[in-house]
């Protein structure tokens, strides 16, 4: 079945008008995708939200408005029969195994995954993160055109307050979305997190910027040293249950690899693309309960 044609300039077409187009041919879409989660709202659709926590967070970093955009995770959005939720060129997410988030051995439901915390646990937002996933992997010219309309929305309201736009498209996938969106809208920045070493250093684009997350490896501590000396900058979980990493937890250095990096709290904001070059920000850990804690430092994820 063919899809439609989309005009080549989204701003040839409305919100309501492409909601609607994506809604009729939700069938095909879904087939092409094989993601079972998907529920299609009624309404006008959005990829690109305003996230209060995020911006609330980076309430101290001026003139900046972030959007973030979330996916379905692999074994969220396939059914274990499809072979997608441990297949690395098809799944969302990098980090798994046999099918699993993040933890070796730990249930998808519980892992520390971003998705089972706070209000992402909602079955509202695992709708949205369905067919957002949906749309992506099977109508890729509809999820690009309206994430176009999203950045017009976003830059619009910007310009009022005198404020730049940051986008984080890989919010809870890993798929490198953000090097062709740097060059889609240069004057919009592109920030992520990834686990992909071949992802670090692929745009030299001035508005893409990624973070290399550090696993506890002693691969990963190679590949995130060498970053770092070429300016990147590296995410790192302390063995910390809290909302934020006090000055009390957050050393003045780390060591990777076998040399030395200055620090800086990664709670404080969602801004990465802010961190000073060659730096680590460091992240406490993150869970529904905080109970993974153990599981998460015994692996290596949480140091």
């Amino acid at each position: 079945i063919k899809l439609p044609t989309l005009p080549a300039v989204p701003a040839n077409v409305t919100r309501a008008a492409l909601s609607r187009m994506i809604r009729e041919n939700a069938p095909e879409i879904l087939r092409r995708s094989k993601v079972v989660t998907a529920r299609f709202p009624s309404g006008p659709m959005t990829l690109a939200g305003e996230s209060a926590k995020v911006n609330n967070d980076a309430k101290g970093v001026d003139k900046w408005l972030l959007s973030v955009v979330y996916l379905a995770p692999a074994d969220e959005a396939f059914a274990p029969e499809s072979g997608r939720t441990n297949c690395p060129a098809a799944s969302t997410c990098w980090r798994y195994q046999d099918g699993h988030r993040l933890l070796r051995d730990d249930s998808p439901s519980r892992s520390a995954c971003l998705v089972n915390s706070g209000q992402m646990t909602l079955s509202t937002a695992k709708a949205a993160r369905g067919w957002r996933t949906a749309l992506a992997l099977g109508w890729r010219e509809a999820f690009w055109a309206l994430l176009g309309l999203d950045i017009d929305r976003l830059q619009r309201k910007a310009r009022k307050d005198g404020a730049r736009v940051a986008v984080r498209l890989d919010g809870t996938s890993d798929l490198g979305m953000g090097d062709d969106a740097a060059a889609r809208w240069p004057s919009v920045t592109f920030w992520d997190y990834t686990k992909v070493a071949s992802r670090l250093g692929r745009s030299t684009l001035p508005n893409r910027h990624v973070t290399y997350s550090y696993d506890g490896t002693d691969r990963s501590a190679r590949i995130a040293a060498d970053y770092l000396e070429t300016g990147g900058t590296v995410s790192y979980v302390l063995a910390v249950s809290s909302k934020k990493v006090t000055a009390a937890d957050r050393p003045d250095s780390v060591t990777l690899d076998g040399r030395s990096f200055p620090t800086v709290s990664g709670d404080d904001t969602d801004a990465r693309f802010l961190d000073p070059a060659g730096s680590v920000n460091l992240l406490s850990f993150k869970s529904k309960d905080g109970a993974q804690l153990p599981a998460a430092a015994a692996d290596g994820f949480a140091q």
